[in-house]
């Protein structure tokens, strides 16, 4: 890899836990009485955001993203349509994982869904932005072999 590729991962990786430390301070200046574990759920939405938007502001920034064949707006909406259609099933899919190991399902649903957002802005946001919202793409990345 060429020094400046290093530098630019490094940068990025920086700002992307630099604002996971942010988002875990600020709800204690603007939610009154916070606490972790009296007010989880904001904590857990700050930090959602702040992964989800700051990981896709420094992709589209960096220019990471594999550039788009069609420059057409119906093509750019449809790809936006489709990546948000992936991290709702993703989110959905990390949910059913934390039920099925144990979370509550009915006591706690909007405390488990929470967790499963932040799974979903921690792994498929970034493979979003980076591969895309190509389904031959994430199976050719993730598979074993690398082909299907």
């Amino acid at each position: 890899m060429r020094e400046h590729e290093i530098k630019g991962m490094v940068s990025a990786h920086t700002i992307i836990a630099s604002s996971i430390f942010i988002a875990t301070v600020m709800p204690l200046f603007f939610v009154e009485h916070f606490s972790v574990y009296g007010t989880h759920l904001t904590w857990l939405y700050s930090v959602s955001g702040s992964v989800a938007v700051v990981n896709i502001i420094i992709f589209w920034l960096l220019g990471i993203s594999p550039p788009t064949k069609k420059h057409t707006l119906g093509y750019k909406v449809s790809r936006a349509v489709r990546s948000c259609l992936y991290f709702v099933l993703s989110c959905l899919f990390f949910h059913l994982v934390v039920v099925l190991y144990g979370a509550p399902l009915l006591e706690s649903a909007l405390e488990t869904f929470s967790l499963a957002v932040l799974l979903s802005c921690f792994t498929t946001v970034r493979c979003l932005c980076v591969l895309g919202p190509n389904v031959q793409t994430w199976i050719r990345v993730f598979s074993r072999d690398g082909w299907v």
